[in-house]
């Protein structure tokens, strides 16, 4: 059926996933585009099937990440799509309700009350289905207005966005610090080739060049002792010189610089 409510459901509970794709099944107006326990293939699954909601678990203790991590990594891409996002949890934290509000929680249902189940969340989705889909397409026709030809994206903007997602890809935690440098790094080497990157970045910061290197090396490291290999693959397919198999910052940012520089 057309002008399906499409939804991404982000739950490492098993029955609770079964429940709800099993209520979507019987419906004729909803479709289930991608179920994953995993916060950073959630943001895949994002991008690539542009949900008009997202359902999302808050703890994600069975799988990987969180949803308070997963609504940040959201809140600071430039998305044109913004979805729907009903949060469902069992934490009663008012601090950590209004935390997934502040990161763009459209609604919170707790399943701790005796009234919940998967079947209702979906109810009030298929109530609420015209607006969000009315609410989607207004954005995405104002977002079609401000990339016309008159006011077209600025290449560092394209460029910032697309390091994000490069980075997601591969499990870089947002939160880490060397993220950030590595950014910076590739960005200036996309600028003007040189082997002073770390001293140029240090100088920007207030920092030493070894706590430069030293940080960008560290989330290089953690993507690739936590992230799925599989995805490792996929998203870096450069040759690994070193013996312990991970990149040296420089082979990762020289990777992406590369990488970028052919696509854009």
């Amino acid at each position: 059926m057309e002008n399906n409510l499409t939804i991404l459901l982000v739950e490492d509970d098993e029955a609770e996933c079964q429940a709800m794709s099993n209520y979507i099944e019987s419906t004729t107006d909803v479709k289930l585009v991608g179920i994953t326990k995993d916060s950073m293939q959630a943001l895949e699954y994002f991008s690539s099937y542009q949900p008009d909601v997202i359902v999302l678990d808050l703890e994600l203790h069975n799988g990987k990440g969180d949803g308070l991590s997963f609504l940040e990594n959201m809140a600071q891409q430039k998305i044109d799509h913004k979805p729907f996002i009903l949060v469902t949890t069992n934490n009663n934290s008012q601090i950590i309700h209004n935390q997934a509000r502040k990161f763009g929680a459209d609604f919170i249902i707790p399943k701790y009350k005796e009234n919940y189940s998967a079947q209702n969340s979906v109810q009030f989705l298929r109530a609420l289905k015209q607006s969000i889909q009315r609410s989607n397409k207004s954005n995405s026709v104002r977002s079609v207005s401000y990339n016309t030809p008159h006011t077209p994206q600025k290449p560092q903007e394209k460029m910032e966005k697309r390091l994000f997602s490069e980075f997601n890809h591969i499990g870089i935690s947002p939160k880490m610090k060397g993220r950030k440098y590595l950014t910076n790094a590739v960005q200036i080497l996309l600028e003007d080739p040189t082997s002073k990157v770390c001293f140029i970045i240090a100088n920007k910061y207030s920092k030493t060049e070894a706590s430069v290197s030293r940080a960008m090396q560290n989330a290089i490291n953690n993507a690739w002792s936590s992230c799925n290999m599989d995805n490792l693959t996929k998203y870096y397919t450069a040759h690994i010189r070193s013996d312990k198999c991970v990149p040296t910052y420089m082979e990762f940012i020289h990777y992406y610089a590369d990488k970028i520089k052919t696509d854009l």
